[in-house]
């Protein structure tokens, strides 16, 4: 009989501890930690991340330059030469994304707004991936989307795109002067195609 009874109190008390462990594991469950709390890879140097300002900056560059010459009114290139210029613009265009990387990486996307600002232009609101599709559509279309392509690139380049890529370029100046000690980092623009100077006027 004792036994029993024993038996029948260690049953209860391992249903009482496991209906009141359940909540407490599915609540620490739905609340994932911060990201800062586990980081996957070293953080990137200053020079890291100043070369990636660089490195963004020459393939904004390479990107607007083939906006100009695609529609130059002096002699556009044409047939495979469009295509394999637009094809080369748009591994610039890519390439782009390995240089955000870094910084979205660091501790300046968790320590400025704008970083967060810039990334909702660029990537929730898709428009760098409107310039992405415009350059892929001249590198297999050419003559026959050219025009209408870049004029729409050089839109969502000019309003959005650009302006967003520079508040990236000045988060990480910043950044880069109130912790190093290397001098002075200046901040960094985009370069802008010879379209953006007529849609500011």
């Amino acid at each position: 009989m004792k036994t029993a009874i024993v038996s029948t109190l260690t049953a209860l008390f391992l249903l009482s501890s496991i209906s009141t462990a359940s909540p407490l594991l599915s609540k620490r469950q739905s609340t994932p930690p911060p990201p800062q709390a586990t980081p996957t890879e070293p953080q990137p140097t200053a020079d890291d991340l100043n070369n990636a300002v660089l490195k963004w900056q020459a393939d904004t560059g390479l990107v607007s330059n083939f906006l100009n010459v695609a529609v130059d009114p002096n002699g556009p290139p044409t047939g495979q030469d469009l295509l394999n210029d637009a094809s080369s613009a748009f591994g610039s265009e890519t390439d782009e994304l390995n240089w955000k990387a870094v910084i979205d990486g660091s501790d300046v996307a968790f320590e400025d707004t704008r970083i967060a600002q810039a990334n909702e232009i660029l990537v929730t609101q898709g428009t760098f991936n409107m310039v992405v599709q415009g350059l892929q559509d001249i590198s297999v279309s050419g003559d026959i989307v050219r025009q209408q392509d870049v004029d729409n690139i050089n839109d969502v380049r000019c309003n959005q795109v650009l302006p967003a890529i520079d508040m990236y370029f000045a988060a990480v100046a910043d950044f880069l002067n109130s912790v190093s000690d290397e001098g002075t980092f200046e901040t960094q623009t985009a370069v802008r195609p010879f379209a953006c100077q007529s849609n500011s006027k």
